[in-house]
Parts: structure tokens; C-alpha cells; sequence
């Protein structure tokens, strides 16, 4: 399977992209849940947090990377986006819970099932945008210092 990404390999910033925007698509219904539906349903209970949407999109992927030809970098790009939606579940199992059957079955799964929890659920997340924009910040400063100036 390596080898399938190996000789595909033309620029790691586009694969790092598609993997965290993979990772933050599940998060787009929060847009909607705040502005349209003010936090009356949990945004857990979307599309975009089933795992009957992200399971068959990352076993799709994983298909058409495995019958396509060595230099098309898009199949990469479509397994990483579906792995980022699919890791952002199970991370979502850790600070909350989400409905693995869902729509078939509403039932919650994950470390926390007590109801309401949904400010510790946003305060995890939003720590975790926070850092991830301080460790962007700060790779910047890095690369643009230059002690010669």
C-alpha cells in the first residue's frame, strides 16, 4: 500500500491541506447549527458526523487509489480528506459521543454519554483550533526568521 503513496509523492503541503481539511469538514455543520438551528440540536446528529457517510467515502477512496495509475496524486488527495473526516469521529468519540448507526439508529456512542455536555465540547474543540493556529503562528515566525537582518 506504501508504495501506492510513495511514488506519488510531489508535494507534502497538498497532502497536509487535504488531510486537515478532511479533519474539519465534519465541523462544517456547526456553521448551521449555530446560525440556523441556534444550538437546539446537537451537531452530532448531521450527515456529516455519521459514519455510514465517512466509512463508504474512505473505502471508496481507498479504492480508487488502488486502481488508479501511479502518477495521479487525486486518489491521494481523496483518501486523505476521507481519513481527516473519518479520524475526526473517532476524536469525537473521546470528547463526546456520536451516533455510529446513525440514521438508521440514534444511538450514542463514546467516552461521555451524559446529555449535556456541549460547552465541554466546544471548549475541547476550540482549545484544539486555538493550538493548532498558536503552532501556526509560530512555524511562520520560524521560517521567516532570519538572523542576518
Amino acid at each position: 500500500m506504501f508504495d501506492h503513496f510513495e511514488q506519488r509523492i510531489k508535494s507534502y503541503r497538498s497532502y497536509l491541506f487535504w488531510g486537515l481539511s478532511g479533519a474539519v469538514a465534519p465541523d462544517t455543520d456547526v456553521l448551521y447549527n449555530i446560525l440556523l438551528d441556534p444550538k437546539q440540536t446537537n451537531h452530532h446528529n448531521y450527515f456529516t458526523h455519521y459514519f455510514s457517510f465517512w466509512g463508504p467515502l474512505l473505502l471508496f477512496s481507498l479504492f480508487l487509489l488502488l486502481i488508479s495509475k501511479k502518477s495521479n496524486q487525486y486518489p491521494v488527495f481523496f483518501l486523505l480528506f476521507s481519513f481527516g473526516g473519518f479520524f475526526h469521529l473517532m476524536l469525537d468519540m473521546v470528547s463526546g459521543y456520536i451516533f455510529i448507526p446513525a440514521p438508521f439508529l440514534y444511538l450514542p456512542f463514546g467516552a461521555y454519554l451524559e446529555k449535556n455536555h456541549h460547552d465541554r465540547e466546544y471548549c475541547i474543540e476550540a482549545s484544539i483550533v486555538i493550538w493548532a493556529l498558536y503552532l501556526l503562528i509560530r512555524d511562520k515566525k520560524i521560517r521567516d526568521y532570519n538572523p542576518e537582518r
